[in-house]
């Protein structure tokens, strides 16, 4: 189990925010929602040049396969 959420996790955030959220899972959900957090984020958003005509025509599974 561990395994599989550590690779889940390691595709959107660094393996510092994965480690630390497998370390801190029982306390991480309470009532099954996330606990509420402070924190100081980057973000970068990015428009690729004909992406959307290219994804329009994939399949989903595409996506994943590269």
């Amino acid at each position: 189990m561990r395994g599989v959420l550590m690779k889940l996790y390691s595709r959107h955030v660094s393996k510092e925010i994965a480690e630390s959220i497998w370390e801190n899972r029982d306390s991480f959900l309470a009532g099954n929602r996330p606990l509420a957090q402070k924190l100081v984020v980057t973000v970068l958003f990015t428009d690729l040049k004909g992406f959307s005509t290219i994804s329009e025509r994939m399949e989903p599974a595409g996506y994943m396969n590269g």
